[in-house]
C-alpha cells in the first residue's frame, strides 16, 4: 500500500458515492457552518476507513505512512484519530499459507491441492473466527467519535481480538517456515501442532483476566512477516458463525505492486522465496518479474464476480516469462479494460511503460480484449 495513495483515493470515492446516494440519511448535522455536503463527506471518510479499506505492505514504515495519509484526510477538529490497525497490516502479501493446506506438511508438487485438515479447525477454530468476526464487526461499526472510544476499540483489538486466532496463525507460520531453512517430518509437524493448538482457551464469554493472560502470552511471540490472508482478515473468508464464505475475498482490489525485475529479484532474494513461489502461484515460472505474481495474487483475493485492478508494467501481454499468468488469466478472469498509458510519463521512476488493466474474478465464457488509447 506504499504511503497510502491508492487507499485515500478510494476511501474520499466512496464516501462521495455514499454521500450522495438518494437513500443515504443525513448524519453529520450542523458543522459550524460548513456546507451540509462537505459534512456528509466528512463524516462518511471517518466511516468508510474503518469499515471498508484494508491494506497490507512488507514494510512496517509504509503501514504508518498509510495510516497518517489516511488520518490526515479524515480528520476532524472535534474528534480523535481513527482506529486503522484491524485494517492495515504489515506482513508479506505474497507469502503465508492457506488453512486448507495446514492438515500435514507441504508437498514440493501440487501445493494448491495438498490435504484438507484433518485435526483442530473443526468446532473450536469456528468458535474463535465467529468471536474475532463479531468483535471486528462492533469496531468497524461504531463511530470513533471520542478517545474513550478509540482506547476501548485498541484495548478490545489487543485483548480479545488478537488472541482468538494467534494458535492458528503459529500453525500457519510453523507450515510456511518449512520452505524457509526450519524442515520438519510429518510427525514432528503434527506433535508441534498438538501443542500449540491446545492453547486455544480464548473464547467469547472468559473473563478478561484470562483474555490479558492469553494476549501477554501470544503477545511475546515474535512475528514472522508471512501473511495467512485468511487469520489476517476473517471477515474477509468467513461468515460470521465462523463457517467459510460461498465467495471469499474483497468485493476490489487495486495495486500499484513493486516493479522488481528477474535481475535484482534474484540479487535480493534468499536460496528460498522462489522454490515457495514456485509452487504456490501458477504464474511463477521462468525469469519472471515480481509484479507478474502479484497480478495472480490480486486475482485470487478478489471475491468471484467482483473486480481488481493494477497499473503494472505492459511487458505481461507478450513477453515469455508472463505466459504462466496468461494461461492462469484465461481460465480466472475477463478483462474488463486495458488502459494503456505506455506514452504517457506516469512516473519520474522506474521507466516503464505502463498500463492499467481491471479483470473481474470469474471464468470466461469467451476471451475477449480491450483497448483504450490515450493519445
Amino acid at each position: 500500500m506504499g504511503s497510502g495513495h491508492f487507499l485515500v483515493a478510494a476511501t474520499v470515492h466512496l464516501a462521495e458515492k455514499i454521500a450522495e446516494h438518494p437513500t443515504t440519511k443525513p448524519q453529520a448535522g450542523d458543522k459550524r457552518g460548513a456546507s451540509q455536503d462537505k459534512a456528509e463527506i466528512a463524516y462518511w471518510r471517518r466511516r468508510v476507513v474503518e469499515a471498508c479499506i484494508y491494506g497490507v505492505d512488507l514494510n512496517p514504515l509504509a503501514v504508518e505512512l498509510a495510516k497518517l495519509s489516511l488520518w490526515l484526510t479524515t480528520i476532524s477538529s472535534d474528534q480523535p484519530l481513527n482506529f486503522l490497525d484491524h485494517h492495515l497490516r504489515h506482513g508479506n502479501s505474497l507469502i503465508g499459507a492457506r488453512l486448507a493446506q495446514l492438515g500435514s506438511l507441504p508437498q514440493k508438487k501440487d501445493l494448491g491441492d495438498a490435504t484438507q485438515l484433518r485435526f483442530g479447525f473443526g468446532p473450536d477454530f469456528m468458535h474463535a473466527v465467529a468471536g474475532t468476526i463479531r468483535h471486528i464487526q462492533k469496531i468497524e461499526a461504531e463511530a470513533s467519535g471520542d478517545m474513550e472510544a478509540v482506547k476501548d476499540k485498541e484495548k478490545r483489538w489487543r485483548n480479545r481480538i488478537l488472541p482468538r486466532l494467534e494458535p492458528y496463525r503459529e500453525v500457519a507460520d510453523l507450515w510456511t517456515d518449512t520452505f524457509f531453512g526450519h524442515p520438519l517430518t510429518e510427525d514432528e509437524y503434527l506433535g508441534k501442532v498438538r501443542d500449540i493448538l491446545p492453547q486455544v482457551v480464548v473464547q467469547a464469554d472468559t473473563d478478561s483476566t484470562e483474555r490479558g493472560e492469553a494476549a501477554a502470552r501470544y503477545g511475546k511471540r515474535p512475528r514472522r512477516s508471512y501473511f495467512p490472508w485468511e487469520l489476517e482478515f476473517p471477515a474477509v473468508f468467513f461468515d460470521g458463525d465462523g463457517t467459510p464464505k460461498t465467495n471469499p475475498g474483497f468485493d476490489a482490489v487495486v495495486s500499484n505492486p513493486p516493479y522488481v525485475s528477474a535481475i535484482e529479484l534474484n540479487r535480493a532474494l534468499s536460496e528460498y522465496e522462489k522454490p515457495y513461489w514456485s509452487g504456490m502461484f501458477e504464474s511463477a515460472c521462468g525469469a519472471y518479474d515480481l509484479y507478474i505474481i502479484f497480478l495472480e495474487r490480486c486475482l485470487t483475493l478478489t471475491a468471484p464476480g467482483k473486480l481488481c485492478a493494477m497499473i503494472t508494467p505492459n511487458k505481461f501481454m507478450s513477453i515469455p516469462y508472463a505466459s504462466g499468468f496468461r494461461e492462469y488469466f484465461c481460465r480466472s478472469a475477463k478483462l474488463k479494460r486495458l488502459l494503456d498509458l505506455s506514452c504517457r510519463r506516469v512516473f519520474e521512476e522506474p521507466s516503464v511503460y505502463p498500463v492499467i488493466t481491471v479483470m473481474e474474478h470469474s471464468t470466461p465464457s469467451t476471451i475477449s480484449t480491450a483497448w483504450i488509447p490515450t493519445r
